[in-house]
């Protein structure tokens, strides 16, 4: 004779639905960060490249060519190498810039905010070839393109609603080339430097690149007209020209009257 034992009470099971909530909430995670890395790595490069190739290009009215491109939206941030800007029509020289590495950080986070926080910027091995012909050079007549062209894009400075807060500048191996320089012929200046805690406008890629040749030329016009008399006629790009001084000597305020 058996003894009787009651039955072990089942283990209570889990309803299908709750078994693969977790799963699915894991893949609605997952899928959209995958693909995201996914176009990160392997699309939004190019993306860009072509973007500032084609809109800049069409921008500055001359061909503007991006050798490769990194961008990380994660890190915020864009990384350009071997960038070539074709010279103005009718000056002899190829290029009006060339630039090694061009890279820039920007927390986008703040891209809304008044002050755009932007930890590094920064240039490595570039060139840029002012070269003067007829009285001008060939990126004031840039300038000028564009301003006739492209009014909109010229932002006067300190009236851009938004403020960028850039923690370290640094310009690395670069050099400023003059070509048929009035007072010097060509030579080349370099302009290595490191600038903290800079605060300018923050300007879009588009307006940027208005801003930069803007700023060039009038640097280059005001040198210029700093240096008195070179030209007939008052300096190069309309600057007063100084009054020659006389060979004579000035007669001394203590020497006795003649009669």
């Amino acid at each position: 004779m058996t003894d009787a034992r009651p039955d072990a009470p089942e283990s209570p099971q889990l309803a299908p639905s709750r078994r693969k909530w977790p799963w699915l909430a894991l893949g609605c995670i997952s899928v959209p960060i995958a693909a995201l890395v996914i176009f990160d790595l392997f699309f939004l490069n190019e993306t860009f490249r072509r973007y500032c190739e084609k809109d800049l290009s069409a921008v500055l009215g001359t061909q503007m060519t991006v050798g490769d491109m990194k961008v990380s939206l994660l890190r915020g941030e864009f990384i350009m190498e071997d960038v070539r800007v074709r010279n103005v029509e009718g000056y002899k020289s190829e290029y009006l810039a060339r630039i090694g590495r061009l890279e820039f950080q920007e927390k986008l986070l703040t891209m809304k905010s008044p002050l755009v926080e932007m930890p590094y910027a920064g240039i490595e091995d570039a060139d840029f070839n002012i070269e003067f012909a007829n009285g001008t050079h060939n990126w004031a007549e840039l300038y000028k393109r564009i301003k006739e062209k492209h009014p909109d894009l010229v932002v006067e400075k300190g009236k851009s609603p938004q403020k960028g807060h850039t923690e370290v500048v640094r310009i690395r191996n670069t050099r400023l080339n003059l070509i048929n320089a009035p007072f010097g012929g060509t030579r080349s200046i370099p302009l290595d430097m490191e600038r903290k805690d800079w605060t300018d406008d923050f300007l879009m890629p588009r307006e940027l690149v208005v801003r930069i040749v803007g700023d060039v030329t009038e640097k280059v016009d005001g040198v210029m007209n700093s240096i008195p008399g070179f030209l007939k006629g008052g300096g190069l790009f309309g600057g007063k020209r100084d009054k020659p001084k006389s060979s004579k000597p000035a007669a001394s305020e203590n020497a006795p009257a003649k009669p």
